[in-house]
């Protein structure tokens, strides 16, 4: 018999702020699991999550993806001390993976799907895992892919469309605000999630973009996450993220605001052949492109596409 209770990791550092069911469930499971967490009650700054990592070697953590990009880029400290970590709350693109692999030497690096509406997470990672999938469904809830425009729903794989969720672990509805509740609910009970994804054969989940985030160029629509992703490959380009300018014309003017990685200085017309030469010609960046220190994020570490929405309208852009 062990003398040791086992324990599913050694430390967890604890990044997510206290709203994050993610949070929630390290105050829970943590008890009940015997596992210790790292904490903090200041700011998770670069300064602040290097102290941490030097001084206490914690060993799993979730993080969004916009929040470990700013660490790796700012945080003076040793990442090799991760055995786990698990990504989630927004796209993540490849070569984000790839650069969390690299900095932490372990390939036990994983991307999430859930929500709170979901009393969590909804996603198991099956090994090996599908290249770029956030996993399969559980198996305790129902799920199907819905054409958002017609609501039809989508039974053949590889083919994007609107996640929906029914079972006991749907949520019953916004505190106060009825108007969300039947605009997220369904009469039959089927919760629509508002992210496209689509599955392959074996119903492995891949994420795609939030639906209300699509642009609209002419009659064409437009995944900022897909323009991101395209941009990430630049080898001078930190972080990205895709917005849209109004235009009476057109819908929207697509635009994209680059962090340079540290000592590079990609041009935007650099960025423009880089986008021309991969994608098709609704997608191209007719709204130009801002260099930026940093992106706008939310309360939760997500970028804030509201608020970036707002500054490109002011901004330079070439």
């Amino acid at each position: 018999m062990a003398s040791k209770f086992p324990s599913p990791v050694r430390l967890a550092l604890v990044t997510s702020p206290a709203q994050w069911l993610s949070a929630g469930f390290h105050y829970l499971f943590s008890s009940i699991l015997k596992y210790p967490r790292l904490q903090t009650s200041a700011p998770v700054t670069p300064e602040h999550f290097a102290e941490l990592v030097n001084k206490y070697k914690p060993d799993y953590m979730i993080m969004s993806p916009t929040l470990i990009t700013t660490m790796i880029m700012n945080a003076k400290c040793d990442f090799s001390c991760f055995e786990l970590i698990l990504l989630g709350g927004s796209a993540v693109t490849p070569e984000l993976m790839k650069e969390v692999k690299h900095i932490t030497q372990t390939g036990e690096v994983h991307v999430l799907y859930g929500m709170s509406e979901l009393s969590g997470i909804c996603v198991q990672h099956d090994i090996p895992l599908a290249p770029g999938s956030c996993g399969r469904p559980n198996g305790n809830m129902e799920l199907k892919l819905m054409n958002p425009v017609t609501l039809e729903e989508i039974t053949e794989p590889n083919v994007q469309g609107e996640l929906w969720f029914r079972g006991p672990s749907v949520f019953k509805g916004y505190y106060n605000n009825p108007e969300a509740t039947k605009e997220a609910l369904t009469e039959d009970g089927w919760l629509r999630s508002g992210d496209i994804l689509y599955r392959d054969e074996y119903w492995n989940l891949f994420f795609v973009e939030r639906y209300k985030l699509l642009l609209k160029y002419r009659n064409h629509q437009v995944s900022p996450v897909e323009i991101e992703s395209v941009i990430m490959k630049h080898p001078g380009v930190f972080h990205v993220a895709v917005t849209g300018i109004p235009d009476k014309e057109c819908g929207d003017l697509v635009v994209a605001c680059v962090v340079p990685k540290p000592g590079c200085s990609p041009t935007a017309q650099e960025i423009k052949d880089l986008v021309k030469e991969s994608l098709t010609d609704s997608k191209q960046l007719r709204g130009g492109v801002i260099f930026m220190e940093q992106l706008p994020t939310t309360s939760t570490s997500k970028v804030n596409r509201k608020k970036l929405k707002e500054l490109v309208l002011t901004l330079d852009r070439k």
